[in-house]
Protein backbone atom coordinates (compact mmCIF):
# COMPACT_ATOMS: atom_id res chain seq x y z
CA UNK A 1 0.00 0.00 0.00
CA UNK A 2 1.39 3.42 -0.93
CA UNK A 3 2.07 5.99 1.73
CA UNK A 4 0.55 9.47 1.40
CA UNK A 5 3.84 10.94 0.21
CA UNK A 6 4.37 8.29 -2.46
CA UNK A 7 0.78 8.65 -3.60
CA UNK A 8 1.27 12.39 -4.06
CA UNK A 9 4.45 11.80 -6.01
CA UNK A 10 2.59 9.42 -8.32
CA UNK A 11 0.09 12.14 -9.17
CA UNK A 12 -2.85 10.20 -7.76
CA UNK A 13 -3.19 12.32 -4.62
CA UNK A 14 -2.86 16.11 -4.51
CA UNK A 15 -3.87 18.20 -1.47
CA UNK A 16 -4.23 21.40 -3.52
CA UNK A 17 -7.74 22.81 -3.14
CA UNK A 18 -9.29 23.18 -6.61
CA UNK A 19 -11.86 25.66 -5.24
CA UNK A 20 -11.36 29.37 -4.64
CA UNK A 21 -13.13 30.99 -1.67
CA UNK A 22 -14.04 27.62 -0.18
CA UNK A 23 -13.97 29.27 3.24
CA UNK A 24 -16.64 31.74 2.05
CA UNK A 25 -14.83 34.78 3.40
CA UNK A 26 -15.26 36.89 0.21
CA UNK A 27 -18.61 38.46 -0.73
CA UNK A 28 -17.71 41.51 -2.82
CA UNK A 29 -21.08 41.54 -4.68
CA UNK A 30 -23.04 41.69 -1.40
CA UNK A 31 -24.00 39.44 1.49
CA UNK A 32 -27.37 38.30 0.10
CA UNK A 33 -25.99 36.80 -3.13
CA UNK A 34 -23.62 33.95 -3.94
CA UNK A 35 -20.07 34.25 -2.53
CA UNK A 36 -17.20 35.18 -4.85
CA UNK A 37 -16.41 32.41 -7.32
CA UNK A 38 -19.73 30.61 -6.76
CA UNK A 39 -23.06 30.81 -8.62
CA UNK A 40 -26.60 30.42 -7.27
CA UNK A 41 -29.17 28.16 -8.93
CA UNK A 42 -32.72 27.58 -7.71
CA UNK A 43 -35.82 26.15 -9.38
CA UNK A 44 -38.10 28.02 -6.99
CA UNK A 45 -37.82 30.50 -4.13
CA UNK A 46 -34.45 29.38 -2.83
CA UNK A 47 -31.81 31.87 -1.72
CA UNK A 48 -28.22 32.11 -0.53
CA UNK A 49 -26.36 34.57 1.66
CA UNK A 50 -23.61 35.10 4.18
CA UNK A 51 -23.77 34.16 7.83
CA UNK A 52 -21.30 35.03 10.58
CA UNK A 53 -19.16 32.70 12.66
CA UNK A 54 -21.00 33.93 15.77
CA UNK A 55 -24.23 32.60 14.26
CA UNK A 56 -23.26 29.47 12.40
CA UNK A 57 -19.76 29.72 10.94
CA UNK A 58 -17.35 26.80 11.28
CA UNK A 59 -14.13 28.36 9.94
CA UNK A 60 -12.96 31.95 9.69
CA UNK A 61 -15.54 34.74 9.99
CA UNK A 62 -18.29 33.64 7.59
CA UNK A 63 -20.12 30.70 6.08
CA UNK A 64 -22.58 30.25 3.21
CA UNK A 65 -26.28 29.84 3.96
CA UNK A 66 -28.75 28.12 1.63
CA UNK A 67 -32.51 28.28 2.21
CA UNK A 68 -35.41 26.83 0.26
CA UNK A 69 -39.14 26.23 0.56
CA UNK A 70 -41.43 23.30 -0.29
CA UNK A 71 -39.79 21.07 -2.91
CA UNK A 72 -37.46 23.79 -4.14
CA UNK A 73 -33.93 22.84 -5.20
CA UNK A 74 -31.35 25.45 -4.20
CA UNK A 75 -27.62 25.20 -4.80
CA UNK A 76 -24.42 27.14 -5.29
CA UNK A 77 -21.82 25.72 -7.62
CA UNK A 78 -18.18 26.31 -8.49
CA UNK A 79 -17.43 26.08 -12.21
CA UNK A 80 -14.18 25.66 -14.05
CA UNK A 81 -12.49 22.98 -11.92
CA UNK A 82 -11.50 21.01 -15.02
CA UNK A 83 -10.45 24.02 -17.10
CA UNK A 84 -6.74 24.41 -16.17
CA UNK A 85 -5.81 20.80 -17.01
CA UNK A 86 -8.66 20.07 -19.42
CA UNK A 87 -11.52 17.59 -19.09
CA UNK A 88 -9.52 14.76 -20.71
CA UNK A 89 -7.09 14.82 -17.78
CA UNK A 90 -9.91 14.25 -15.26
CA UNK A 91 -11.67 11.37 -16.98
CA UNK A 92 -11.37 8.14 -14.94
CA UNK A 93 -9.50 9.96 -12.16
CA UNK A 94 -10.50 10.02 -8.51
CA UNK A 95 -11.71 13.29 -7.03
CA UNK A 96 -12.84 14.11 -3.49
CA UNK A 97 -15.19 16.96 -2.57
CA UNK A 98 -15.86 17.67 1.11
CA UNK A 99 -17.46 20.44 3.15
CA UNK A 100 -18.65 21.09 6.68
CA UNK A 101 -22.46 21.24 6.75
CA UNK A 102 -24.93 22.29 9.48
CA UNK A 103 -28.62 21.45 9.15
CA UNK A 104 -31.57 20.71 11.43
CA UNK A 105 -33.45 18.59 8.87
CA UNK A 106 -32.47 15.16 7.60
CA UNK A 107 -32.27 14.33 3.89
CA UNK A 108 -32.10 17.95 2.71
CA UNK A 109 -28.41 19.02 2.53
CA UNK A 110 -25.75 17.22 0.50
CA UNK A 111 -22.87 17.66 -1.98
CA UNK A 112 -22.98 16.94 -5.72
CA UNK A 113 -20.45 16.82 -8.54
CA UNK A 114 -21.97 17.52 -11.95
CA UNK A 115 -19.99 15.86 -14.75
CA UNK A 116 -22.30 17.00 -17.55
CA UNK A 117 -22.84 14.13 -19.98
CA UNK A 118 -21.39 11.81 -17.34
CA UNK A 119 -24.24 12.56 -14.94
CA UNK A 120 -24.52 14.04 -11.45
CA UNK A 121 -22.78 12.27 -8.56
CA UNK A 122 -24.27 12.63 -5.05
CA UNK A 123 -22.95 12.42 -1.49
CA UNK A 124 -24.93 11.13 1.46
CA UNK A 125 -27.24 13.65 3.17
CA UNK A 126 -26.58 15.51 6.40
CA UNK A 127 -28.36 13.64 9.19
CA UNK A 128 -30.25 16.70 10.47
CA UNK A 129 -28.41 16.57 13.79
CA UNK A 130 -28.25 20.38 14.24
CA UNK A 131 -24.47 20.06 14.44
CA UNK A 132 -21.61 20.47 11.99
CA UNK A 133 -20.94 17.29 10.01
CA UNK A 134 -18.16 16.79 7.47
CA UNK A 135 -19.86 15.54 4.31
CA UNK A 136 -17.56 13.91 1.75
CA UNK A 137 -18.09 12.78 -1.83
CA UNK A 138 -15.21 10.71 -3.24
CA UNK A 139 -15.76 9.36 -6.74
CA UNK A 140 -14.22 8.58 -10.12
CA UNK A 141 -15.01 11.06 -12.87
CA UNK A 142 -16.69 8.99 -15.63
CA UNK A 143 -15.23 8.68 -19.09
CA UNK A 144 -18.26 10.47 -20.55
CA UNK A 145 -17.76 13.61 -18.46
CA UNK A 146 -17.51 17.01 -20.13
CA UNK A 147 -17.30 19.10 -16.94
CA UNK A 148 -16.41 18.82 -13.26
CA UNK A 149 -18.61 21.13 -11.17
CA UNK A 150 -18.77 20.81 -7.35
CA UNK A 151 -22.17 21.83 -5.96
CA UNK A 152 -23.53 22.55 -2.47
CA UNK A 153 -27.15 21.37 -2.48
CA UNK A 154 -30.30 21.96 -0.43
CA UNK A 155 -33.68 20.39 -1.23
CA UNK A 156 -37.06 20.82 0.44
CA UNK A 157 -38.23 23.30 3.05
CA UNK A 158 -35.07 23.85 5.07
CA UNK A 159 -31.98 25.95 5.77
CA UNK A 160 -28.39 24.69 5.78
CA UNK A 161 -24.97 26.22 6.35
CA UNK A 162 -21.76 25.31 4.52
CA UNK A 163 -18.13 26.10 5.39
CA UNK A 164 -14.65 24.89 4.51
CA UNK A 165 -15.37 23.46 1.05
CA UNK A 166 -12.41 21.65 -0.50
CA UNK A 167 -12.08 19.62 -3.69
CA UNK A 168 -8.88 17.68 -4.37
CA UNK A 169 -7.53 15.11 -6.77
CA UNK A 170 -7.47 11.62 -5.24
CA UNK A 171 -9.64 9.80 -2.71
CA UNK A 172 -8.36 11.41 0.51
CA UNK A 173 -10.44 14.04 2.32
CA UNK A 174 -7.77 16.53 3.37
CA UNK A 175 -8.39 19.19 6.02
CA UNK A 176 -9.58 22.51 4.61
CA UNK A 177 -6.86 24.66 3.06
CA UNK A 178 -6.90 27.54 0.63
CA UNK A 179 -4.84 27.17 -2.54
CA UNK A 180 -1.20 27.09 -1.34
CA UNK A 181 1.52 29.32 -2.74
CA UNK A 182 3.35 27.88 -5.71
CA UNK A 183 0.42 26.33 -7.57
CA UNK A 184 -2.16 28.46 -9.37
CA UNK A 185 -1.52 31.46 -7.15
CA UNK A 186 -2.19 34.11 -9.82
CA UNK A 187 -5.80 34.47 -10.95
CA UNK A 188 -7.37 37.06 -13.23
CA UNK A 189 -10.51 38.50 -11.56
CA UNK A 190 -11.27 40.96 -14.36
CA UNK A 191 -14.37 39.04 -15.50
CA UNK A 192 -15.86 38.73 -11.99
CA UNK A 193 -14.76 42.06 -10.50
CA UNK A 194 -17.31 44.88 -10.30
CA UNK A 195 -15.57 47.58 -12.35
CA UNK A 196 -16.96 51.13 -12.37
CA UNK A 197 -15.88 53.99 -14.62
CA UNK A 198 -15.82 52.54 -18.15
CA UNK A 199 -18.34 51.91 -20.87
CA UNK A 200 -19.02 48.39 -22.12
CA UNK A 201 -16.14 46.98 -24.14
CA UNK A 202 -13.39 47.81 -21.68
CA UNK A 203 -10.42 45.46 -21.65
CA UNK A 204 -7.77 44.54 -19.13
CA UNK A 205 -6.66 42.27 -16.32
CA UNK A 206 -6.88 42.25 -12.52
CA UNK A 207 -4.42 39.60 -11.40
CA UNK A 208 -4.53 38.62 -7.73
CA UNK A 209 -2.57 36.14 -5.64
CA UNK A 210 -2.77 35.52 -1.91
CA UNK A 211 0.05 34.09 0.21
CA UNK A 212 -0.97 33.79 3.82
CA UNK A 213 -2.70 37.08 4.61
CA UNK A 214 -0.73 39.07 2.02
CA UNK A 215 -2.62 39.85 -1.20
CA UNK A 216 -0.71 40.95 -4.31
CA UNK A 217 -2.56 42.85 -7.07
CA UNK A 218 -1.47 43.70 -10.62
CA UNK A 219 -4.09 45.57 -12.67
CA UNK A 220 -4.48 47.20 -16.08
CA UNK A 221 -7.83 48.53 -17.39
CA UNK A 222 -8.40 50.38 -20.66
CA UNK A 223 -11.55 51.77 -22.27
CA UNK A 224 -13.86 54.73 -22.77
CA UNK A 225 -14.71 56.57 -19.57
CA UNK A 226 -18.35 56.98 -18.55
CA UNK A 227 -17.91 58.14 -14.96
CA UNK A 228 -15.61 60.27 -12.84
CA UNK A 229 -15.81 57.55 -10.18
CA UNK A 230 -13.31 54.78 -10.93
CA UNK A 231 -13.27 51.59 -8.85
CA UNK A 232 -12.87 47.81 -9.00
CA UNK A 233 -13.54 45.07 -6.45
CA UNK A 234 -11.12 42.45 -5.14
CA UNK A 235 -11.86 38.94 -3.81
CA UNK A 236 -10.27 39.60 -0.40
CA UNK A 237 -11.30 42.24 2.13
CA UNK A 238 -8.52 44.42 3.54
CA UNK A 239 -7.56 44.36 7.21
CA UNK A 240 -7.73 47.37 9.50
CA UNK A 241 -6.03 50.51 8.22
CA UNK A 242 -6.44 52.26 4.87
CA UNK A 243 -4.06 51.19 2.12
CA UNK A 244 -2.66 53.95 -0.12
CA UNK A 245 -0.42 53.35 -3.11
CA UNK A 246 0.55 54.79 -6.48
CA UNK A 247 -0.18 53.69 -10.03
CA UNK A 248 -0.16 55.12 -13.54
CA UNK A 249 -3.13 56.87 -15.13
CA UNK A 250 -4.08 58.22 -18.58
CA UNK A 251 -7.13 60.47 -18.60
CA UNK A 252 -8.87 61.70 -21.77
CA UNK A 253 -5.84 62.30 -23.96
CA UNK A 254 -3.06 62.05 -21.45
CA UNK A 255 -0.33 62.47 -20.59
CA UNK A 256 0.53 59.53 -18.35
CA UNK A 257 0.70 60.69 -14.73
CA UNK A 258 1.12 59.07 -11.32
CA UNK A 259 -2.30 58.32 -9.84
CA UNK A 260 -3.42 57.48 -6.31
CA UNK A 261 -4.90 54.15 -5.16
CA UNK A 262 -7.06 53.74 -2.04
CA UNK A 263 -8.30 50.52 -0.44
CA UNK A 264 -10.26 51.51 2.70
CA UNK A 265 -9.92 49.50 5.90
CA UNK A 266 -12.28 46.52 6.02
CA UNK A 267 -13.24 46.94 2.37
CA UNK A 268 -12.63 45.16 -0.95
CA UNK A 269 -13.32 48.10 -3.29
CA UNK A 270 -10.29 49.89 -4.75
CA UNK A 271 -10.72 53.57 -5.69
CA UNK A 272 -8.45 55.06 -8.37
CA UNK A 273 -7.67 58.75 -8.86
CA UNK A 274 -5.98 60.34 -11.84
CA UNK A 275 -3.23 62.05 -9.81
CA UNK A 276 -1.68 62.09 -6.34
CA UNK A 277 -3.99 64.90 -5.17
CA UNK A 278 -6.96 62.54 -5.45
CA UNK A 279 -8.60 64.22 -8.45
CA UNK A 280 -11.41 62.36 -10.22
CA UNK A 281 -11.19 61.21 -13.83
CA UNK A 282 -13.00 62.82 -16.75
CA UNK A 283 -16.28 61.03 -17.57
CA UNK A 284 -15.47 60.81 -21.28
CA UNK A 285 -12.59 59.94 -23.59
CA UNK A 286 -10.02 57.17 -23.19
CA UNK A 287 -9.11 56.17 -19.66
CA UNK A 288 -6.24 53.79 -18.85
CA UNK A 289 -4.99 52.76 -15.42
CA UNK A 290 -2.33 50.24 -14.46
CA UNK A 291 -0.13 49.41 -11.49
CA UNK A 292 0.79 46.99 -8.72
CA UNK A 293 0.24 47.01 -4.98
CA UNK A 294 -0.17 44.64 -2.05
CA UNK A 295 -2.12 44.67 1.21
CA UNK A 296 -3.00 42.56 4.24
CA UNK A 297 -6.30 40.70 4.10
CA UNK A 298 -8.72 40.52 7.00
Amino acid sequence: MKTGILAQQSGKENPTNLLSNGDFECWTAGTAVAPDGWTLYTDGNGATGRDTVESKGKLGSYCARLSSVASTLTEIYFGGVATPKGITYWKNRKITFSCWVWCADAATARLDINTGAGGVLNSSYHTGSSTWELITLSTTIPNGADEVTPILVLVGNSTAYFDGAICVEGESAFAYADKPAGEGVWKDYFATSTIVGWQAGKTGTIYVKKIGKTVFVSYAILGTSDSATTTFTLPYTGATGNVYDLGMAWDNGGPYVVGKILLPAGDAVVTLNKDVTGAAFTNSGTKYVFGNFFYESA
